[in-house]
């Protein structure tokens, strides 16, 4: 993986993934011109969005037919510098029509497996900030939880 940062004006850079880009800048309290989001806000997204992405291969092994499946992530940062995230907040937000406590049992399975074991982005943030989630079916909270990996760093 890589990533090539390109500097435009203040806090403003491009950057370029494969063959997409990004605007990374900050808000104008911070001396930006809020032309696009920080590092920190892209860090939240990878979070929800790695997650996410095992979760909706999870449901899709388990053959669990969602109407919507949103992701929600927050963090305050720590006063003195660096500053990190306190802690993360993650909410899956899922509706499944008819749910059953089969299915209901299966995505828990699946938030946990991807905070204990599968999500790479959450494993890496884990280690300085904690991460807790939610698991809310049809509005219900179902589960909620703490991230915990066993990393084998260098390997």
């Amino acid at each position: 993986m890589k990533a090539s940062l390109h500097f435009k004006d203040g806090f403003e850079f491009e950057t370029e993934i494969r063959d997409h880009k990004l605007t990374v800048d900050t808000q104008v309290a911070q001396g930006g011109k809020n032309r696009g989001p920080s590092p920190k806000e892209i860090l939240l997204a990878a979070i929800a969005g790695c997650s996410a992405m095992d979760m909706a291969a999870l449901m899709r092994k388990y053959k669990i037919v969602s109407d919507r499946f949103d992701a929600h992530i927050e963090s305050e940062t720590t006063a003195t510098h660096p500053k990190v995230f306190k802690e993360v907040q993650l909410v899956f937000d899922i509706s499944v029509p008819s749910v059953t406590e089969e299915q209901i049992q299966r995505l828990k399975e699946s938030a946990h497996l991807s905070l204990t074991k599968l999500c790479g982005v959450s494993a890496m943030v884990n280690e300085v900030s904690p991460i807790v989630y939610s698991l809310k079916v049809n509005g219900e909270v179902r589960d909620q939880g703490r991230a915990q990996f066993q990393v084998q760093k260098g390997t």
